[in-house]
């Protein structure tokens, strides 16, 4: 019973019949007609079942290999691939077909086949290629063999083999290439990493398969070296392979960059360790001023080489005031000029010869109170004692005044004894005269002079008056 108002007619509703028959009427009304057109209605294409269905309402072929076989709505988007163990060899296709008893299908459905080389059966339904990094060399069950670290594949995909890398190169796990070593590593064949280059040795270009050696007048200090550095001049290197170089010894020189070895200085010259150039004087020579030529050390004089100067012996004195007298030595003419072994040896070098305001000329080579050229002059508070021929404290001329009374006494006694017993025990004057001259005689002189000197000036405490025989004041 419908729950519309209007019943059903006895009579018919239209005048005539119809020359179709009427669609069944529904239960439920019609919607009512839109205000606005629809548009005119389009034609859905007749489905295809060996077509894709895309976008645009355009049907593409399926593939070889391929099928699809949706023929009601939702119509298929892509191709499927053939399931494993079939195949099929024609484009539009709706189906795939089983391969043959013992015949796998290949990886792209085209056709069966047994699996080859580069290839693995997966369950016994078709053939896969081996992925990157692995390998096959006939056909495997299951999977392809992983290609090691320090091998490589010979393809991509499908590789038939798995090679050792060649010597300075390297690869890890599941490699198709082997990468060519760095710089100051090296690598043998068949490795999976490469080497750093030890001390001594260097690697200068990509894909070394070993270190080179440095050579002789070169070293390596550091491991992983991408090239050996020369020895710089006064260092040298005589053997091959060596992490440094060493400094010539005393006595020699290395005036080039890379030496092997080192020179010998002339006779003349010498050096310091690790020196370039022969510079200094050798012992026994000194350096002389205007071309630094070495040139034999003067006589009384020594002279311990290098920038030294000649130091004078005891007795002997320089002229410190220029440096191109340093080889001039001169005799002192008194007991005043001594070597002072206190003074540092510094002050006889060529720096300090003219120039140190600490070295004292006076203090390097007089004695105590002696000042001035040839050591001749006696500071303030001192005095020029002849008799010890050097200068001497003043407080301590009196004392030596004694001394030299006690000469003149001694003499007195000896004139004495010629004159009261010469005649009575045969003493003749020659043999008086030998006996005085047998005695120091320039003690003597200088006593006797020195009493001549004092009496003049009445020096002494007490009053001498000696008469000279004429042969004593001659002598």
């Amino acid at each position: 019973i419908s729950s519309y108002d209007c019943e059903p007619t006895s009579n018919p509703t239209l005048k005539e019949p119809t020359l179709k028959p009427i669609p069944t009427p529904t239960y439920l009304p019609s919607p009512l007609p839109s205000s606005i057109p629809s548009l005119l209605p389009t034609s859905l294409p007749q489905f295809i079942a060996a077509l894709v269905y895309l976008e645009g309402n355009v049907c593409i072929d399926c593939s070889i290999g391929k099928y699809a076989n949706d023929d009601v709505p939702p119509f298929a988007t892509s191709c499927t691939l053939c399931p494993a163990g079939k195949y099929n060899t024609a484009v539009q296709s709706i189906s795939c077909t089983d391969c043959a008893t013992g015949k796998l299908s290949s990886s792209d459905r085209t056709h069966c086949k047994d699996c080859q080389a580069g290839e693995y059966n997966y369950n016994n339904t078709e053939c896969f290629e081996c992925e990157y990094g692995k390998y096959a060399p006939q056909a495997l069950t299951d999977s392809c063999l992983d290609c090691e670290a320090g091998f490589h594949t010979n393809n991509k995909t499908k590789a038939t083999a798995c090679t050792a890398c060649d010597a300075g190169k390297y690869s890890t796990k599941l490699s198709f290439k082997c990468t060519d070593c760095s710089k100051g590593y090296f690598s043998t064949s068949g490795s999976s990493v490469c080497e750093v280059c030890p001390v001594g040795f260097s690697a200068p270009e990509n894909g070394s398969s070993s270190c080179t050696a440095c050579s002789a007048g070169e070293y390596a200090s550091k491991n992983q070296s991408k090239s050996c550095s020369v020895c710089g001049i006064g260092t040298y290197q005589g053997s091959t392979g060596q992490a440094d170089c060493l400094s010539c010894d005393i006595g020699k020189k290395a005036p080039d960059e890379g030496s092997s070895s080192c020179l010998s200085c002339d006779a003349t010259y010498t050096s310091l360790a690790g020196s370039a150039t022969c510079d200094l004087a050798a012992a026994g020579y000194y350096l002389q001023e205007q071309d630094d030529t070495s040139k034999t050390c003067p006589n009384h004089a020594s002279c311990e080489g290098g920038y030294q100067v000649p130091i004078p012996d005891d007795g002997y004195w320089v002229d410190r005031a220029k440096y191109k007298l340093a080889g001039h030595i001169h005799q002192c003419p008194r007991n005043t000029c001594e070597r002072n072994g206190n003074v540092n040896s510094s002050c006889w070098h060529i720096d300090e010869f003219t120039t140190s305001s600490r070295c004292s000329s006076d203090e390097l080579q007089c004695t105590e109170g002696a000042i001035g050229p040839l050591c001749g002059s006696c500071e303030d508070g001192y005095v020029f004692q002849a008799v010890l021929n050097e200068c001497s404290v003043c407080g301590q001329v009196q004392i030596v005044s004694y001394i030299l009374i006690g000469s003149v006494g001694v003499l007195v006694v000896i004139v004495v004894i010629y004159f009261l017993m010469g005649d009575h025990y045969g003493i003749k004057e020659s043999e008086i005269y030998i006996f005085i001259t047998q005695i120091e005689r320039g003690s003597l002189k200088v006593n006797l002079s020195n009493y001549c000197f004092f009496k003049l000036y009445n020096w002494y405490p007490v009053s001498i008056s000696i008469q000279w025989y004429a042969r004593v004041l001659v002598y």
